[in-house]
């Protein structure tokens, strides 16, 4: 426990050593009201069972002549109140703990959150591809929350109990020596055989836990997420099965848990119980008069009554924690791999990166002798890739499955740093700082649109204020995506929603939304993923002539198969085990090269070259 406490602090606690340090006093203050409301039960006990001993004991006296010498029973409701009083006080020191203790974890939960979202965001590439989403978004909408409340505040509250617990018994040491090491001896040995039997089976439990709470997620997701193709292929029973059987797990693992967590608190009141015989007995058989024999009866009865929420609360935190324990040290792994420490918190990336001048071509792009190796992976999905683009020229990259031209995509964009050779625009290194303001010269169309469930007006600006977008703008880049038309006959227009995922749109509607988007920067070199492959014959013809209308003005390189594209290219490159194998035009690569012919009949673009003569 101690361990996973000291690197959790290691990783996330920069900022919070003092407001820790403040709720550790804060609960220290709180165990000394509690003792000190114990202390006063031995002065009333003594003037209930002896109302004479205002005048006989010292202890008392002086508070009596300060009070001048009135009715002893004046003096009992004086202590009372003063009890009352001391409790009191400590119910609001209580509630100003709880206050300090829920804004201190609130704030640290939203500085975990938002550094690891922005970890996320200055992730490589890779790292993203290689992993499934669901794991980030699980990190920062369940294990964050979880981890703070079930693990952090639990550590808080086991050891602010232990301070607690630890006046008391020391006040027990000093009044029954004997009896507080029967105590403590009880205690300790209750609290490892909790440690050696539940703890370890809690631990098993949580680790499958972790393990099945994801089989569940990736359920929900299949069933969810692809509800149309689970319909139209009659997978209900299917998906319903599959997550039935993972949610019954997860809920029987649950409840293990928590029966688990919950043994602890139902044996601690056999233990107190047994603690009080044998404290009564040893007291009783002591050779102490019989007033002080009641009046030691009731402290140790109060001391205990004190005790038994303390000690709960404890075990109730110690199982809590132990039962969070393996979703604490996948928080703290995910936080290493991604590299949670190294975000720089001063970056002006953070303060709107949108400011950064675009690094726009004057003359050319080139890459010269660039190869790139998927991490893991032997053989390169460039290999020494030579290729120079003109300012304005209009670049069709070809190729089977396979052949590297997603990986070039994700070189172009600045997402796959090549280790070997250079990416140069005009006579500027496209690595570091320089890969946003190469960005910010681009439109990119990915094949897969991606659509936010928000309005139409926001999809095309992304990520722009909703009282920074400018409609103009947004009413340009609709018509130049030939999606204006259908958009001005809505009744709310460009403010209509598109639905999560683009669900309220067509197939060719999203693509042209993403269209809309790309053209919205105004960019200096537009890039497409098959930017056309979801678009009907004359849409896609109505876009190749916006597209060709940028010609000369815009760089535009696009990875295409669809006849029309192509021929409207003034290159095309042909792409092969990461290699550039052919150049030149559509007509010259049709005579000259079969392997072109090739890739075109394998695209499936021969029988649309048919149809179109």
């Amino acid at each position: 426990m101690i361990g996973i406490l000291r690197k959790f602090l290691a990783l996330f606690g920069q900022g919070f050593y003092r407001s820790i340090l403040m709720v550790f006093l804060a609960d220290v203050l709180n165990g000394a009201l509690e003792l000190m409301g114990v202390l006063l039960i031995f002065p009333l006990m003594t003037l209930v069972d002896d109302p004479g001993a205002t005048r006989t004991r010292p202890s008392l006296s002086w508070l009596y002549h300060l009070m001048g010498e009135p009715d002893p029973r004046y003096v009992v409701l004086a202590i009372s109140l003063a009890i009352a009083g001391v409790y009191l006080f400590r119910s609001f020191v209580q509630v100003g703990v709880l206050n300090m203790e829920n804004h201190v974890l609130s704030r640290w939960k939203n500085v975990i959150c938002c550094r690891l979202f922005k970890a996320y965001m200055v992730a490589p590439y890779t790292f993203h591809v290689q992993r499934n989403s669901s794991v980030s978004i699980e990190m920062l909408s369940y294990v964050v929350v979880t981890a703070i409340n079930n693990y952090i505040f639990r550590a808080i509250l086991f050891f602010s109990n232990i301070v607690v617990a630890v006046f008391l018994l020391g006040f027990l040491f000093f009044t029954h020596p004997v009896v507080s090491i029967v105590v403590g001896v009880l205690f300790y040995s209750f609290f490892k055989l909790q440690k050696r039997f539940i703890n370890k089976r809690v631990a098993c439990y949580s680790h499958e836990m972790v393990t099945q709470s994801q089989k569940n997620m990736s359920a929900l997701q299949q069933g969810i997420a692809a509800y149309r193709e689970t319909k139209i292929n009659l997978k209900e029973a299917y998906f319903t099965r599959m997550f039935s059987e993972a949610n019954r797990r997860v809920m029987e693992i649950d409840g293990r848990i928590m029966f688990y967590n919950m043994l602890p608190v139902a044996g601690t009141e056999l233990i107190l119980i047994s603690i009080m015989i044998v404290a009564f007995n040893m007291i009783m058989f002591s050779s102490a008069p019989h007033q002080s024999v009641a009046v030691s009866l009731a402290g140790l009865v109060m001391t205990v009554f004190r005790m038994v929420p303390v000690i709960n609360r404890s075990l109730t935190s110690l199982s809590a924690m132990n039962a969070t324990a393996e979703l604490v040290k996948s928080l703290m792994a995910e936080a290493e791999t991604v590299g949670y420490a190294d975000v720089d918190e001063e970056d002006a990336l953070w303060s709107g990166g949108q400011s950064t001048a675009p690094l726009v071509i004057g003359r050319q792009l080139a890459l010269r002798d660039l190869t790139f190796r998927y991490p893991g992976t032997d053989a390169p999905s460039l290999d020494h890739v030579s290729l120079t683009i003109p300012q304005g020229e209009f670049l069709g990259v070809i190729g089977a499955s396979g052949a590297g031209k997603s990986t070039l995509i994700g070189v172009l964009l600045g997402f796959l740093p090549a280790p070997e050779g250079s990416f140069l625009v005009d006579d500027h290194r496209v690595d570091g700082a320089a890969i946003r303001a190469w960005r910010q010269a681009i439109g990119f169309v990915d094949q897969q649109a991606f659509i936010f469930d928000g309005s139409i007006r926001e999809n095309v600006a992304f990520g722009v204020p909703a009282d920074e977008i400018d409609d103009a703008l947004v009413t340009r880049a609709l018509q130049q995506a030939e999606l204006w038309d259908f958009v001005a006959g809505l009744e709310a227009g460009a403010a209509s929603p598109a639905g999560e995922n683009g669900k309220l749109l067509s197939g060719g509607q999203r693509q042209r939304l993403v269209l809309a988007r790309a053209l919205y920067k105004q960019p200096s070199i537009l890039i497409l993923d098959e930017a056309t492959s979801a678009l009907d014959v004359e849409t896609e013809y109505r876009i190749s002539e916006t597209i060709r209308a940028l010609k000369g003005r815009v760089t535009i390189i696009a990875i295409a198969h669809r006849l029309s594209t192509l021929r409207t290219c003034d290159r095309l490159v042909v792409m092969e085990k990461g290699r550039i194998v052919e150049s030149g035009d559509f007509d010259t690569l049709m005579r000259s090269s079969e392997r072109f012919q090739a890739v075109v009949k394998m695209s499936n673009i021969v029988a649309e070259a048919g149809a179109a003569v």
